[in-house]
This record gives C-alpha cells, sequence and structure tokens, in this order.
C-alpha cells in the first residue's frame, strides 16, 4: 500500500499533536510530510522534540525556502539562504533516514524555461538541488500542487502527466489540490500509477485517501468545521465513498445532545443531496434526525440510516444506562418503529462497543450488542409491534449488505453461505456473565426474549452451536 503523507509545519506544537492520532491508528500506512520553516523559532526545538516518534514512521520533508523569495538567482544572498536551509534539511533527514524531499513551485520551478529566467534558473536550482539529495540518499519527489509551466500558468493534468513521464520524476498526489482544480483523480492515479510513492494529506484539510477505499466515518466524533466537512463530502463523490456519519456538534452536545445529533444530522444530509455523496448515518436515536433524513430522501439525496437496538428497546424513563448518543425519550423510540414501518430507516445495527467494567466506572459510552441484537430486535418489533419476520432479516442482513456492497445477505446462488437458525417460540433471560465478549456490559442482562441464535454457519461452515 502507497503512503498517506500528513503535512505538517511543526512549529505549532497543536499541529503535530493532531498528526499523531493518525500515526498511531495507521501504524505503517501513515507518514509525515514536515515543512522545514526553520525562520519560525519554535520550530527547530519542536522538531528535535519530535525525533522519537518521527523515528518510528515514514518521513518526508518538504524543500525549503527562504520567506518569500523561491525562485532566487544562484550568486544572491536569498540564494545562499536557501542552499545553507536546504542542507539543514537534508541533515535531518538523513539522520531520520527520510526517503523523499517533496518540491513543488513554490521551492523551484521544476520546469525548463525557454523565454523566463526566473523559471530557466530555478530550474537549474532543482537540479542542484537533485544533486544534492542523491549525496543524501534522499529521492526528490515531485508534487501536482501548483506546478508551473513557462509564464507561470498552472499545469492542467495531461501536461502535469506527460511531463511525469517524460522526466520519470517520482509523483506525490496532493488530492485536494486536484480536485480543486478540477483534475480527474482517477485518470491521474492511472496514468501514473508507477511512478506514485505517496499521497499527501494536509492535517487540517479534510479526507485524503488511497484508491480502494469505500466507507470513511469520523468515527464517534462530529467532524465541526463545515469547511473540513464540505470538501470531504466533494471529494468522497469524485471517488465514489461512502460517508458513514456519527451525528454529534460535539461543542453543543455538552448542553443539549438532541441538538447536537439534529443539526449535524440536517448539514450531512444537505452535503449529501448538494454533492451528491452517498451519506450513512449511524445510530439515528431522534424523532428530529429522522424527519431530516427523510426530508432528504424525497429531495434525492442518497442518504441511508441505522438504528440500533437499544434505541428501539429502551426509554430514558426506564434506562440511564450510557451510550451515544443517549437513550431518548418514548416518542423518539416510537419515531424509530414508525420510521421502520415506513420504509425510512434502511437497516439496524449495534454499535457493539465491549468497554471494560472499569472503562464504564470511568464514564465510557458503550455496551455489547451483537449477542442480544436479534432476540431484542424480534421480541420488539415482531412480538410486540407485529411485524413480519422478513422485515426484520431485510434490515439486519439483507439491507445493511446492499449498502455495504457485500454478497451476503440473501440464501441465493452466488452469495455467500452465512446464515442462523433461531428459535423464535421459546423465550430466555440475557444473563450477563453468560455472554462471549470479553465485555459484559448490557442493560440487557435479565431481559426475557424471543428468537435466540441456537447456531451460526458462516462460509458453509458451522462456526457456532448453542448448548442446549
Amino acid at each position: 500500500m502507497r503512503k498517506i503523507l500528513i503535512s505538517t509545519n511543526m512549529y505549532k506544537g497543536s499541529e503535530f499533536g493532531q498528526v499523531l492520532p493518525y500515526l498511531k491508528r495507521f501504524p505503517g500506512q501513515v507518514g509525515v510530510e514536515v515543512f522545514p520553516m526553520f525562520h519560525e523559532e519554535c520550530f527547530e526545538k519542536n522538531l528535535r522534540d519530535a525525533m522519537p516518534l518521527l523515528k518510528e514512521v515514514p518521513v518526508s520533508f518538504h524543500g525549503p525556502y527562504y520567506q518569500a523569495e523561491h525562485s532566487a538567482a544562484e550568486g544572491t544572498v536569498e540564494y545562499a539562504r536557501t542552499m545553507e536551509l536546504l542542507e539543514k534539511t537534508l541533515s535531518y533527514a538523513k539522520e531520520l533516514s527520510s526517503k523523499y524531499l517533496v518540491y513543488h513551485h513554490n521551492n523551484c520551478r521544476i520546469i525548463p524555461g525557454e523565454k523566463e529566467d526566473r523559471v530557466r534558473v530555478s530550474c537549474e536550482n532543482y537540479y542542484t538541488v537533485k544533486q544534492l539529495c542523491e549525496e543524501a540518499g534522499t529521492q526528490v519527489v515531485v508534487e501536482n500542487a501548483g506546478v508551473l509551466e513557462r509564464g507561470n500558468r498552472l499545469f492542467d493534468e495531461q501536461e502535469f502527466i506527460d511531463l511525469c513521464r517524460r522526466e520519470q520524476y517520482a509523483v506525490l498526489i496532493d488530492i485536494g489540490h486536484a480536485w480543486a482544480n478540477g483534475w480527474s483523480l482517477k485518470r491521474v492515479v492511472n496514468a501514473l500509477a508507477d511512478q506514485i510513492v505517496a499521497y499527501h494529506l494536509h492535517n487540517n484539510d479534510g479526507v485524503h485517501l488511497p484508491a480502494g477505499v469505500k466507507f470513511i466515518t469520523e468515527d464517534g466524533h462530529g467532524v465541526q468545521d463545515n469547511a473540513t466537512m464540505a470538501k470531504a463530502f466533494a471529494i468522497c463523490t469524485q471517488k465514489d465513498i461512502t460517508v458513514m456519519s456519527h451525528a454529534e456538534d460535539m461543542e453543543i452536545s455538552p448542553w443539549d445532545y438532541r441538538l447536537a445529533e439534529d443539526i449535524e444530522t440536517v448539514r450531512n444530509c444537505w452535503l449529501s443531496e448538494y454533492y451528491q455523496t452517498k451519506l450513512h448515518m449511524c445510530h439515528v436515536s431522534t424523532r428530529g434526525a429522522l424527519d431530516a433524513i427523510q426530508m432528504a430522501k424525497l429531495r434525492g439525496a442518497p442518504v441511508t440510516c441505522e438504528v440500533t437496538p437499544h434505541h428501539l428497546w429502551f426509554t430514558n424513563d426506564t434506562c440511564d444506562y450510557r451510550v451515544n448518543p443517549p437513550i431518548r425519550t418514548a416518542d423518539d423510540v416510537q419515531a424509530l418503529v414508525d420510521g421502520i414501518r415506513t420504509g425510512i430507516v434502511d437497516a439496524i445495527a449495534t454499535d457493539h462497543a465491549p468497554h471494560s467494567e472499569e472503562d464504564k466506572l470511568k464514564g465510557m459510552a458503550g455496551m455489547v450488542g451483537s449477542e442480544t441484537a436479534f432476540g431484542v430486535c424480534y421480541t420488539k418489533l415482531c412480538k410486540q409491534e407485529g411485524l413480519p419476520l422478513e422485515v426484520l432479516v431485510h434490515l439486519m442482513s439483507t439491507r445493511p449488505a446492499e449498502i455495504l456492497g457485500l454478497a451476503k445477505g440473501q440464501l441465493e446462488p452466488g452469495y455467500d453461505a452465512d446464515m442462523v437458525l433461531v428459535d423464535l417460540d421459546t423465550p430466555y433471560t440475557v444473563d450477563k456473565d453468560k455472554l462471549h465478549s470479553k465485555s459484559h456490559n448490557t442493560p440487557f442482562d435479565g431481559a426475557e426474549l424471543y428468537g435466540k441464535v441456537c447456531a451460526t454457519i458462516k462460509g458453509g461452515k458451522l462456526t457456532y452451536q448453542a448448548e442446549n
């Protein structure tokens, strides 16, 4: 897999702090592109402090620059200062065994110029840089962001492709730049597949992902910045990626969690309609959020949504178990059931969160839900609400597989042989101590349910069989 590089100036401690979660979550896949801003007094100190962490991840350095002068002629003070900064940058690159030095037009114009002296001189600088990098064991990589031709005109995608093929440059793809300039990412990536060494993610620039990714999610932390989310939706439309959203405005949730879910649901549904981005709303829990989703669907937005078993079962009058989103009112529960009847709700998913007892005592939100899911939903929706079993199968198997693009969820030729055997007639009592999860944090302990799973078959093989 090619590396994703996250840019950071590192003279602001908070910026490098934003990079760290990516490094920890995707070890070996995400690297750091450092902007060597030695003119900022805090930069070098922060860089030295970060060296132990940087030695554990892929690192590239952006070509240095000296204030506003990016195309200094040889023999000038600016040129000498640029070369000094380059040598300093390469010393850090060598210490970190950095493989790449990234350059684009802000530091040296890489395109040979015939009429404009400044571009031609900068091209000569480029080859000077290349020689120094070879001596340091670092490869120069050309970035598509802002590459200029003679006359300071931005290249279009075909000119960039032709240039990189002709010169056989190693290439770093800045996806945000390509999108902003109307490039076809698919075309550029396919044309330069053998030369691309990394993809570029600015640490505050949204989601830039490699080919093959079909879904992205903010994973329990709603994106607060509207511009960032708009860029994400636009990029995802172009790359045919589905956004899976945990709707929560975290500036509002401390004092009004209902509004926090509703307002971010409205925003994301609007972005889905505007960009025609496939959007899946996770664990919808309020009447207001469901109303927004229904309106978006009626307006042609490609939106799907799910609800959880615990939001269908409990009300805040009967349960105060800490989950996120929280347990809602009886009116919200009725809205979710009605949404299932009318087809607004596409799927049921557990939001399974196996926190330890110690974590729960510390206030962690979440519960285990996989083993009780069918029993809870069959008891609530089929036994109590009178819905047909076929509807539940559609909600828990067929439709989720369709949303995820999997050949599952149907007992038909060509589909995976995944199935369960359930006892619909004999009630059973949930005993949290007998759950197979490493965590037993469930508010369903002691609940009497119907629909006990007796056996599980996956890929045609028996993987679970109840003792009785």
